[in-house]
């Protein structure tokens, strides 16, 4: 079982992934580089630098679903 230690950055991702979904944007990966939507504040794009790995194996595990 992960502790809270592992699963937070995970779960934040996905949050974040699901709020984007929900305002109809994506989140795209490119290798190891990360697209993000226009319209971003700044905290926004900090938060997505310090979740980059957990985002990029959520979307590749998306991809590899279909």
């Amino acid at each position: 079982m992960a502790g809270l230690a592992d699963s937070w950055k995970h779960d934040a991702a996905a949050a974040y992934l699901a709020t984007l979904q929900a305002r109809q944007l994506s989140l795209e990966a490119v290798g190891e580089r990360l697209i993000i939507p226009p319209g971003h504040t700044p905290a926004e794009v900090e938060l997505v630098r310090m979740l980059k790995s957990e985002l990029i194996a959520l979307l590749n595990q998306d991809v590899e679903r279909l």
